[in-house]
């Protein structure tokens, strides 16, 4: 199946829109996205949502309403209760649930860590293109598709809700006064807008821009599928080739602490090894002068029992003892 970027954002007022094309109001957008009963019968077993940044919608719509009370339009008059107020948005995932989550209960446990690296890439591309207007994300485990939807806060300047200041297709048409002109500069600008965030997000992960009912050409969607499966795949080599250069920088550094351990080792070892020598010559020196100090002694015995039966024979004078100097016992230790 074709795994294809989504991108929406949807202005709403406070009261709903009907018509051609009717719009639910903003409390019913954001009870949709909170799970309040009434709200999901489209969702078979619903999940609490999961709050990843700012306020609930809730909170979000009521600060809009609010602060809808204090603008007022180009004539100073109370802006009308279907003009719009907020901005909610959605990003999806293009794999299904069943393959992204494991349920437990009321709970989901994510299994695909590519999904965890697209959310944090839609969190970081939604901070960037919104900035301080971005009050609210919440994600949705519980549909067919993981999804994100998030909510913009126009800025209150002078009075007047500034929607062109979190819009790009309202800030296309800034200045410009022909209809037609406006529908123009409207579609090229959301257009471009989806551009960026398939160049930023989508494409690094393999997604494709347009479906094959969209591209309608086969050849074309063939090319434009190659095109983003070829930049994919360059993400992916280029973070390959980054993983493989740091690990043979860390083999260079363990190696070369390997180097400096075995020589600080061949250093201990000789000076052990100097130091079992030593000790073991002086041993043996030791063992030597010891025989020396027992042969010096057993002489001296021998010639003094030879001298008393000399003098017994009568062929030795008799003389002191400390005349006759028997050999000194070795003492060099």
């Amino acid at each position: 199946m074709t795994e294809c970027s989504f991108f929406h954002i949807e202005g709403y007022g406070r009261k709903p829109l009907v018509g051609k094309r009717p719009k639910p109001a903003l409390d019913g957008v954001v009870a949709e996205a909170e799970r309040r009963p009434g709200f999901c019968a489209h969702v078979a077993s619903p999940l609490p949502p999961q709050i990843l940044l700012g306020i609930t919608p809730t909170q979000a719509a009521e600060f809009a309403v609010e602060q809808a009370s204090r603008a007022r339009n180009a004539a100073s008059r109370r802006i009308r209760s279907i003009d719009i107020v907020m901005y909610a948005g959605v990003v999806s995932y293009p794999v299904e649930a069943g393959k992204v989550v494991r349920r437990h209960g009321d709970k989901a446990e994510v299994i695909d860590p590519l999904y965890t690296a697209w959310l944090k890439e839609n969190l970081v591309w939604l901070a960037r293109e919104f900035g301080d207007a971005l009050v609210s994300v919440v994600e949705h485990l519980d549909e067919a598709y993981p999804h994100v939807h998030f909510y913009v806060q126009p800025p209150l300047e002078e009075g007047r809700l500034r929607l062109d200041r979190v819009h790009r297709g309202r800030r296309a048409q800034v200045g410009v006064t022909d209809k037609s002109e406006q529908g123009r500069v409207y579609c090229f600008a959301m257009s471009r807008w989806l551009d960026d965030y398939q160049a930023a997000v989508g494409a690094s992960f393999g997604h494709e821009r347009f479906g094959p009912k969209r591209m309608r050409t086969s050849r074309w969607w063939q090319m434009e599928k190659r095109r983003v499966q070829n930049q994919a795949n360059a993400v992916a080599e280029a973070a390959r080739l980054a993983a493989e250069r740091s690990v043979v920088e860390t083999k260079k550094k363990l190696h070369s602490q390997l180097l400096l351990l075995k020589e600080e080792l061949c250093r201990t070892s000789d000076t052990e090894a100097l130091q079992l020598i030593f000790h073991a010559e002086r041993r043996k020196l030791q063992q030597r002068l010891d025989e020396a100090d027992k042969r010096a002694a057993l002489d001296a015995r021998r010639i003094a029992k030879a001298g008393a039966m000399l003098r017994a024979a009568g062929l030795l004078p008799d003389i002191g003892p400390g005349e006759l100097n028997a050999p000194a016992a070795c003492s060099a230790r």
